[in-house]
């Protein structure tokens, strides 16, 4: 059953955050989530926050005034708070008396926003190149080139006249409000998943006989393993994009630069599928899968969910949409399925069932089944598509098995009696006309007499 079918229009939920949003998070949240996360969810994030600006002590709401503000249904409210928890805008806390709490968590402002690569990547390919690049010159503030100029600022102890034994003995007011603020400081934005398989110190020995400043690349650690998870570059491509992304005159890595490099690369169908890249994988236990189904899986495993989505619409030839690829993005971000079985939910989709694309609703409804049937490999997915082709055709033949042919009614008598009178005369027509049809001896003699007369004139 669909999770949002356990949310009632007359559910409770409390407001809190640590912090009141700010006139510059919200140009943030109007200007770089939006995009992303959709109108419904900004719609939501943007009245939570007001609910919260004038809400005192904890004040308690029901869910149904949410949806008769914003012209909602359920479903369509679960789906705008999954955006905004996925986004890193609010955490859904829920006790045993279906009561929720909704904590707001304020956001990013823009150089954070830019500094997080799953959010800026999402931007770049939920609003395309050129719009992006507008965005990133409009908001981004340059700075003025200080080189050539000495700073004379003085510090704080230089100003503020503190004493010694303050600093070395901290105020127990100071260290509780100190600690306070550490324990209720939390992230913005979701982190990236781990992904040992990526080996980033040997991009940066790769790195080392180049140009490249090799501590700015450390500093993007994070960026680049985002884009090695959303695209599957493997290390030695991964040191070709930085390359790129490098100011040959001062060595000056851009981080923004390899974003645009590696989607425009996988927008111009130019991702590198060579065989000698692709990782060998030899399937834990496949003994029950024919050969087929065995390259199925070490495809869906070699592969990142946007290259496998490439490879089959080449071979249906169809080409990729921008709606399949936010489709794809946005379950890998709320659902815990691995990306091999991502890649098995667009096969089920695209050459089982013969779908022309990824409809939204119908690979997250799969997606989300599959979740929660404890699908978590490529031949656990083998094993469901399975079983739902063998549930089908049992259905097929068990239908079979039920249908009968009409049973002919019983004539009533008087319908029997003209019946029958019908094919008498029918037979006996059919007779005569048999007997009219072949002819007696006389008239067969009759026939070869005339036959011989005629050939005799031939012969005088």
């Amino acid at each position: 059953m669909e999770e949002w079918r356990n949310i009632s229009p007359q559910d409770n939920f409390i407001l809190t955050s640590d912090y009141f949003i700010s006139d510059l998070e919200r140009n943030a949240l109007d200007i770089l989530y939006q995009p992303i996360i959709g109108i419904n969810a900004y719609a939501l994030i943007n009245n939570l926050w007001r609910m919260y600006e004038r809400d005192k002590d904890f004040e308690l709401h029901v869910n149904f005034e949410l949806l008769a503000y914003l012209n909602i249904g359920i479903q369509s409210f679960y789906e705008a708070r999954l955006k905004l928890e996925g986004a890193g805008l609010v955490k859904t806390y829920v006790n045993d008396n279906h009561r929720y709490v909704y904590k707001l968590i304020k956001p990013l402002d823009i150089n954070q926003f830019f500094s997080d690569d799953l959010l800026s990547v999402t931007l770049l390919q939920t609003i395309g190149e050129n719009r992006y690049e507008d965005i990133v010159n409009d908001v981004i503030t340059d700075n003025y080139d200080l080189e050539k100029y000495n700073d004379i600022s003085k510090n704080f102890l230089q100003v503020f006249h503190i004493k010694n034994s303050e600093l070395s003995n901290t105020p127990k007011d100071v260290s509780e409000a100190k600690s306070l603020v550490v324990n209720s400081t939390k992230p913005g934005a979701n982190d990236v998943n781990s992904d040992d398989d990526f080996d980033f110190s040997l991009v940066l020995s790769i790195l080392e006989q180049s140009f490249v400043n090799i501590s700015d690349v450390k500093k993007n650690h994070h960026l680049i393993k985002s884009e090695h998870l959303l695209y599957g570059i493997n290390e030695p491509e991964m040191a070709r994009f930085i390359e790129k992304a490098t100011n040959v005159n001062n060595n000056v890595f851009d981080p923004n630069k390899l974003k645009l490099l590696v989607d425009r690369d996988f927008a111009n169908n130019n991702v590198n599928l060579n065989e000698d890249n692709r990782k060998s994988y030899v399937a834990n236990d496949d003994n029950n899968l024919n050969q087929g189904e065995k390259q199925i899986v070490n495809m869906a495993k070699e592969f990142s969910p946007l290259d496998f989505l490439q490879g089959l619409k080449k071979q249906v030839d169809g080409f990729v949409h921008d709606n399949e690829i936010r489709t794809i993005r946005d379950v890998m971000d709320v659902s815990v399925l691995k990306p091999e079985v991502i890649n098995m939910v667009t096969y089920h989709i695209i050459i089982d069932q013969k779908k022309s694309g990824l409809s939204r609703n119908l690979f997250t409804t799969i997606a989300d089944n599959w979740s929660q049937k404890g699908i978590r490999t490529a031949e656990d997915a083998i094993s469901e598509i399975r079983n739902r082709k063998k549930t089908s055709d049992e259905k097929k033949r068990e239908h079979k098995r039920s249908y009968h042919k009409p049973i002919k009614e019983e004539l009533p008598d008087w319908a029997k009696n003209n019946d029958a009178k019908d094919n008498s005369v029918k037979k006996d027509k059919k007779n005569t006309q048999d007997k009219d049809s072949i002819p007696d001896e006389s008239r067969k003699k009759e026939l070869e007499d005339k036959l011989k007369r005629i050939r005799s004139w031939g012969k005088k």
